[in-house]
């Protein structure tokens, strides 16, 4: 029921894509750097150009593209796709990186049948996975690799695991506190190369950039710290977005707050690393004690971004320490749950936080759950200490 639910919705959703879709910046800008125009991928106005010459339909809209230059190799590839037939490559490429997270998934934490029915109702009746299918994110290109990573530092093969990691540097900010926590662990291999294969993707998006490029990309970030009009990060479901929410009129102040914040934040999933270090099952500690929390703290992600949660979820719903949860906590969290999933999402996005909503019920709800995993954590440290 729940992939025919989805399966239906894309659907429905198609006819809308000059209106919806986030495609056009990514293939813009692939389009733009094999043409040679790199320089000009985080100019808005050509953009706006590139994006409305490949697709007409779009009218007044344009979306700004934040890619940043370590992950634009990644991004420049889809531009030798045909434009009549882009729609159709990178939704089959959505899919199937979907697809491929949910098989992980399953091998990572050894899922029985049942297990991997119950991932596959959650993941695709969520809003997370909605919005990113629907909207043509890279999220779900994101959650593969990062589980890939998962799988590969699980096997111990430093190597692949930096390659899965790779992917999540399209949004690195969501991958950070993952790496902090590894680094306070001691996993130092997997760190390592991926620093050297993060050198090799910046040179290519140099090359692909050159100067001018880059600076426009410092210029363009730099923007959004006082504007919301091409990143909405008022709508993050951070205590960033928060804080705009609130007032409005003093994002400077709001911005250097929630960076304090999330340095603190990321000091603390260091701590966490090294808390864990000596744990055979450091892996799970790591997805509970930095992913939520990084997330709740970051400068900003959206909401089809909380894929990338996943893992986290079926660490805590994995037996036996799913039996240690107390029966109110996962009552709580269950209803609490319900939030993410598309009628209730769908409903709280646009038909409260864009018209005027002033609290954030994501963002409150991510707090609760990073805050309530931590603890959690540290209280069940006996656990992740055994040996399997």
């Amino acid at each position: 029921m729940a992939v025919g639910f989805m399966i239906f919705l894309i659907v429905m959703a198609w006819p809308a894509f000059a209106k919806i879709s986030d495609l056009p910046e990514f293939y813009a800008a692939g389009r733009m750097v094999l043409s040679g125009n790199g320089a000009q991928v985080y100019d808005i106005a050509q953009q706006r150009a590139a994006q409305h010459a490949l697709f007409p339909g779009m009218e007044d809209r344009v979306i700004g593209f934040f890619v940043n230059p370590f992950a634009l190799p990644m991004i420049v590839p889809i531009g030798w796709v045909p434009v009549d037939a882009v729609r159709y490559v990178w939704k089959a490429l959505l899919s199937i990186a979907l697809g491929l997270s949910i098989w992980l998934i399953k091998r990572i934490f050894e899922l029985d049948f049942r297990g991997t029915l119950w991932l596959i109702a959650v993941m695709l009746c969520s809003g997370a996975a909605y919005e990113a299918m629907r909207i043509d994110q890279v999220s779900s290109f994101m959650l593969c690799g990062f589980c890939f990573a998962l799988w590969a530092l699980k096997e111990e093969r430093p190597v692949l695991a930096a390659l899965g990691m790779s992917v999540v540097l399209l949004k690195p900010q969501e991958l950070l506190p993952m790496l902090l926590f590894m680094l306070g662990a001691r996993k130092y291999k997997p760190l390592i190369c991926l620093c050297v294969l993060s050198a090799i993707l910046a040179l290519i998006g140099y090359c692909e950039l050159g100067t001018a490029g880059m600076i426009g990309y410092k210029d363009l970030i730099s923007s959004t710290a006082t504007s919301a009009q091409y990143l909405q990060t008022n709508l993050s479901p951070t205590l960033r977005g928060q804080l705009f929410l609130l007032f409005p009129n003093m994002k400077a102040v709001g911005t250097a707050i929630s960076s304090g914040v999330f340095v603190v934040s990321l000091g603390f999933i260091y701590y966490c690393g090294r808390y864990f270090s000596g744990s055979h099952k450091w892996l799970q500690a790591a997805l509970l004690c930095s992913m939520p929390l990084g997330f709740a703290a970051s400068p900003y992600f959206f909401d089809y971004d909380l894929l990338m949660l996943v893992p986290s979820l079926v660490v805590l719903m994995k037996e036996p320490l799913q039996e240690k949860i107390p029966q109110w906590a996962l009552l709580l969290g269950m209803l609490g749950s319900l939030l993410f999933t598309v009628p209730f999402a769908v409903q709280i996005h646009y038909e409260y936080l864009l018209k005027g909503g002033t609290v954030n019920p994501f963002f409150w709800m991510l707090l609760l759950f990073s805050i309530g995993v931590v603890v959690f954590a540290f209280k069940n440290k006996q656990f992740f200490d055994e040996y399997v």
